[in-house]
């Protein structure tokens, strides 16, 4: 399944409150995305920086967008499978700016000659 997917299934199921901060999380990536195909394109490694360094951000909402779920599920566990969906939305979401990181990451050793990948990863 992918985010259009699980929209379809949330739309034929009866509206829940998103336990989480789906807009910041969804400005963010769409900002990384767009950062890391211009610094692919104009050749930035700062700005390909910046993208690397805005993925832990994206990462600590994926984080909060887990916990909410997770006591949105305790607190409502007949919306069990709306809040699957909206957790699972949240985990695309940190996918993409995975993704995103990466370009980053390759401009970085394309520009520089520097691996970036294994430094700036300090998951908990």
């Amino acid at each position: 399944m992918n985010i259009a997917q699980r929209a379809e299934a949330l739309a034929e199921q009866a509206p829940i409150e998103i336990p989480y901060d789906l807009s910041a999380m969804s400005r963010t990536v769409c900002e990384m995305l767009h950062k890391s195909l211009d610094a692919l394109v104009n050749t930035d490694s700062a700005l390909a920086g910046e993208v690397c360094a805005m993925d832990s951000v994206v990462d600590a909402l994926n984080r909060d967008a887990f916990a909410r779920v997770q006591d949105a599920i305790r607190r409502g566990p007949d919306r069990l499978d709306a809040l699957v969906s909206m957790l699972s939305v949240s985990r695309y979401l940190e996918r993409i700016a995975d993704h995103a990181t990466n370009i980053g990451e390759d401009v970085i050793y394309m520009l520089e000659g520097e691996i970036i990948r294994h430094k700036m990863k300090s998951k908990p």
